[in-house]
């Protein structure tokens, strides 16, 4: 196939252009304590985004709406199941991420509390928690995991790949290529009776600390909404 030099140079932009994100998210995974890309793999791994980028423009918008499920359910032995969600504190300059990790047998894995500034917009809110969510999950070891939330724009936005929304396309673009260090991941919209759980945890952190995080168990007050996910 012939791509004329015009294409090519702005396929050469681009390439530099994702290099120097993936050079500012190993800044920031390394801050945080989390896995991040030998430098060496980053030519590589800028080429598996843009043509993942490519792909997902070249074919139909998939839309999250006809994957709607009713109730929490349990996915299959080798795989985990992530919720996430935020809560805006009305009155105040923060908002809480909510994070549940549960696996086959409904078990809890870990979860996480915490609060943070206000952001722009709710979207924002959602994407940070996704985000966050990946973050987790990595930090504690796991490698096949499926993200969960009740954003329709922000689940949208990861399945086609769309970091280029102004507000918070850095975002997504971090959560794909943090997510991208599993060996297998995806990302689902679910109904808000499916992530009562984690919605909760979410307006746990606002009588909470800074950061909390639960290994095998979950808040006191959490555990009926847990037990009722699986009753």
């Amino acid at each position: 196939m012939h791509i004329d030099k015009e294409v090519r140079d702005d396929y050469k932009v681009e390439i530099f252009s994702i290099i120097a994100w993936l050079l500012w998210n190993r800044r920031n995974s390394i801050r945080l304590e989390c896995l991040t890309w030998p430098l060496n793999h980053f030519f590589s791994e800028a080429g598996k985004i843009l043509q993942d980028f490519l792909k997902a423009h070249d074919e139909a918008p998939i839309t999250v709406q006809d994957l709607v499920q009713a109730n929490w359910t349990a996915l299959n032995q080798t795989r985990y199941k992530a919720n996430f969600d935020g809560a805006l504190f009305k009155n105040s300059d923060s908002v809480g991420l909510g994070v549940i990790i549960r696996d086959f047998n409904d078990a809890i894995i870990s979860a996480l509390s915490m609060s943070i500034p206000l952001p722009q917009s709710m979207e924002i809110v959602e994407a940070l928690a996704c985000r966050r969510a990946v973050q987790f999950a990595i930090k504690i070891g796991l490698h096949k995991v499926s993200f969960e939330g009740d954003a329709t724009v922000v689940i949208n936005a990861i399945t086609n790949g769309m970091t280029n929304q102004s507000s918070y396309g850095h975002i997504i673009g971090d959560i794909l290529a943090q997510a991208s260090l599993l060996s297998s991941f995806d990302f689902c919209f679910v109904n808000q009776s499916c992530n009562r759980v984690v919605d909760a945890l979410a307006k746990h952190a606002k009588v909470g600390l800074d950061l909390q995080v639960w290994l095998e168990e979950s808040p006191k007050d959490i555990v009926p909404l847990v037990l009722d996910d699986v009753s």
